[in-house]
């Protein structure tokens, strides 16, 4: 796995500058699953 992010490089000009969105690259249930998991692992 290379992760579950997957960025965007925006560039609006000059007044807009330029910026990052991201979203995420796998079903969100399981982003959350996992983080969970490594919570309680962690205890």
């Amino acid at each position: 796995m290379l992760g579950f992010l997957v960025r965007h490089e925006r560039n609006k000009g000059l007044s807009g500058g330029q910026y990052y969105e991201y979203e995420l690259d796998l079903d969100p249930a399981i982003v959350l699953e996992t983080r969970e998991e490594i919570v309680k692992a962690a205890d």
